[in-house]
């Protein structure tokens, strides 16, 4: 099977004789490579891989996924041209947990500083991430991003491509992405620490909470190797889907809420709200993870699917005749936990000022977001003293 004139391959070697492999390759494999837009091929591990045709399909392939359960002695010299030919980054290896591999290939796989991707039937969903992960990981290697990008920027783009394709799922194309990183690792809780921590940071008093924890079969958060995740599709056509890794990195992706009720609109007053619950939201996590109130955090605010949209409120019958050309804007900033609270106001009129920039130049005056603020900051005391925030 030829490559010749495909610009990006992913190529997966596996045995076709076990079904529970070749069912993985075609949920989670395929649909992962041409996400990163990359064709994807296949050959079967128990023939004579390495020679004539196939050779030049693993000489051309930009993406090689080899499963190791089961491995015999095409494994070997797949390995052995990988490195001998130095593009162990460009080769992933997979591997079935509960089946274990040959002792020595294993040893052999470390010695070259690899680490095989384990994947387990019951949870499709962490392998997916994981591989997504690892795919941007290669590419980056060979695109290297500039040098003051944040070191999670590769598990941003996973779970950013993951969240991106469950919104699209449902119609959607508006929504609030928010990341907070720390800006080094302070804590390294377990999957049942965040939880708690998360569950206990809701603020239910603005509809779907901001990190909202529910306990269905469908929607319940579920863990992962370095964390806890959650994707939320409500009945009113709401998404949500959000991240926590286990050193207090977070993500979110959430529609927009307006969409809930109206079409293409923005409503300044909402994300006034929406963003003070956010931010306060960010400020009680961290508490409940025993992060220290002076750690340096970076946050960043995006906004998508504006083009289009007229900004107005969610007052009725109040339009203010203003609408984006531009479809997305973004808002970064590293600060202390501690300003999350101490400077709430200005901070979300900092993150909102260049939203509102984008409609016909609205910009909403300190007063009517510290309006904004202090009336949300009631409800949410009226529910929990000050003094827990």
């Amino acid at each position: 099977m030829s490559v010749e004139n495909q610009a990006s391959t992913g190529l997966s070697i596996y045995p076709f004789q076990n079904a529970e492999i070749d069912s993985v390759y075609r949920s989670v494999i395929v649909p992962t490579l041409r996400a990163h837009q990359l064709t994807p091929f296949t050959l079967n591990s128990s023939t004579d891989v390495v020679a004539g045709e196939n050779l030049d399909l693993i000489r051309r392939a930009d993406i090689v996924t080899l499963e190791i359960a089961g491995a015999g002695p095409s494994h070997w010299l797949l390995i052995g041209y990988f490195a001998g030919a130095q593009r162990t980054n460009r080769l992933i290896l997979t591997e079935r947990r509960g089946i274990v591999p040959d002792g020595s290939l294993i040893s052999a796989i470390r010695s070259l500083g690899m680490k095989p991707v384990m994947w387990n039937p019951q949870n499709l969903s962490d392998f997916q991430l994981k591989l997504d992960t690892e795919i941007l990981d290669r590419k980056l290697a060979r695109h290297p991003l500039p040098a003051n990008s944040h070191p999670e920027g590769t598990w941003i783009e996973a779970n950013r491509r993951r969240a991106l394709e469950g919104l699209s799922s449902i119609g959607k194309k508006g929504f609030m992405e928010i990341s907070v990183l720390p800006t080094s690792p302070v804590i390294e809780k377990d999957q049942a620490e965040l939880l708690r921590a998360a569950e206990r940071a809701q603020i239910h008093v603005f509809g779907w909470p901001i990190g909202v924890v529910l306990h269905t079969q469908d929607a319940r958060p579920r863990p992962l190797a370095d964390g806890i995740v959650a994707e939320v599709r409500s009945l009113d056509s709401a998404y949500d889907y959000w991240n926590l890794r286990r050193n207090g990195a977070y993500y979110l992706l959430a529609s927009l809420f307006e969409d809930e009720r109206t079409e293409n609109a923005l409503w300044f007053d909402t994300r006034i709200v929406r963003t003070t619950e956010a931010l306060l939201f960010f400020h009680r996590l961290y508490r409940n993870l025993g992060i220290a109130e002076d750690s340096l955090v970076t946050i960043t605010f995006r906004h998508g699917g504006l083009a289009g949209r007229s900004l107005g409120s969610a007052r009725p019958g109040m339009w203010l005749g203003r609408s984006s050309q531009e479809e997305e804007v973004t808002w970064s900033k590293t600060i202390r936990v501690s300003e999350i609270l101490s400077d709430l106001t200005d901070l979300v009129h900092s993150v909102l000022h260049p939203l509102f920039m984008l409609f016909d130049f609205f910009d909403a005056t300190p007063a009517s977001v510290a309006s904004e603020v202090n009336s949300f900051l009631q409800r949410v005391e009226s529910e929990t003293p000050r003094s827990n925030w």
